[in-house]
């Protein structure tokens, strides 16, 4: 059964990835490449949705992954849009670090956790997943540190 958090990480990163998708010029992008990413991005974020439903981690873990290479690259070397790929980003990494907590694979989850914590610092998931991948790597002096930040 799917927890109240973990669908609105994934709806709200789903929703900030379609959106600033949208945001990309089609000059910055190329016209078929902005087109063609948009897809490729909203055909993985209904599978990354359907996987947390039915809780296949694993298969999460796959999509999200991918999706941080591919849903990205268009965004390099466009200095405009920082703060809208930061914010994809983050989204991104916080369904990323459930699933990598969730797995139990709280080494892997830490760097990924606090990646997203420094690319977007007022966002309570990114530091819950971190507070969680740490507690879970039995650091509880750090864990706790990073639940105070949220």
């Amino acid at each position: 059964m799917q927890s109240g958090r973990t669908g609105w990480v994934l709806g709200s990163s789903f929703s900030l990835a379609c959106l600033s998708l949208m945001m990309v010029p089609s000059r910055a992008l190329g016209q078929g490449l902005s087109q063609n990413v948009m897809k490729a991005c909203d055909a993985a974020s209904r599978q990354s949705l359907i996987a947390v439903q039915s809780e296949d981690w694993d298969r999460v873990v796959s999509i999200q992954t991918d999706k941080l290479k591919v849903c990205q690259e268009p965004y390099a070397g466009v200095k405009d849009h920082d703060d809208v790929r930061d914010g994809m980003e983050s989204g991104e990494l916080q369904v990323l670090a459930l699933a990598l907590n969730k797995l139990g694979k709280f080494e892997d989850a830490i760097p990924v956790s606090r990646r997203c914590a420094a690319l977007d610092a007022k966002n309570a998931f990114c530091w819950l997943e971190l507070g969680q991948a740490l507690e879970g790597a039995g650091r509880a002096s750090d864990a706790r540190q990073a639940y105070e930040q949220r």
